[in-house]
């Protein structure tokens, strides 16, 4: 990520590790975000731009605010488990100041820190908003990922998609296999 300010670390707190077990899927990436929308019970948005990055998506949810602490707790293990596969850092904005928040994970002696950064460098306990930008390995991924999240009904967990991404649903354990059909299925993302 090219910076245009220098942001500076306002704040870290350690991280239980959970046992990995195996590759995140894609399923695992969704269920995560059907589960922030759930918690801060709003819709997110997708976003690429695929010339000028092509390898990553943004997920948006708009109108909320969170506490840090809260965030971490709930959500903490499922970002050190999917970190294996996509590296995904959260944007916010804080408060009355309305200064960038950037929360991501840093491994340090072989611990696992989540770690606020802040232009100011003072903290904050309660963010506004919520940007995930997640960095995928290819293009192909981020496409697919991508499609994933604007084919989502959000309510309710399901996904139909085109018939092209069907062997994308298969690998990724998100397929529901359905003859004549004209959409490739997803299984529900709820938990």
């Amino acid at each position: 990520m090219m910076e245009m300010h220098s942001f500076l670390k306002a704040k870290q707190i350690e991280i239980p590790s959970p046992d990995c077990k195996g590759k995140p899927s894609a399923r695992d990436l969704s269920a995560f975000l059907y589960q922030i929308g759930e918690w801060i019970q709003t819709i997110p948005l997708a976003y690429r731009h695929g010339d000028v990055e092509p390898n990553t998506v943004y997920i948006w949810f708009d109108d909320v605010a969170f506490s840090e602490d809260d965030f971490w707790q709930v959500f903490g293990e499922y970002l050190i488990l999917l970190r294996t596969r996509w590296k995904i850092e959260i944007f916010g904005t804080a408060g009355m100041s309305q200064e960038t928040v950037w929360l991501t994970l840093q491994e340090e002696n072989s611990h696992i820190y989540a770690v606020q950064k802040i232009l100011s460098g003072h903290p904050v306990d309660t963010i506004e908003s919520i940007c995930l930008r997640i960095q995928c390995s290819s293009s192909e991924q981020s496409e697919n990922l991508y499609a994933l999240a604007i084919s989502t009904n959000w309510k309710n967990g399901t996904v139909a998609l085109d018939w092209k991404y069907g062997s994308f649903l298969l690998e990724e354990n998100l397929a529901m296999p359905t003859q004549n059909s004209c959409f490739a299925m997803a299984v529900s993302l709820r938990m």
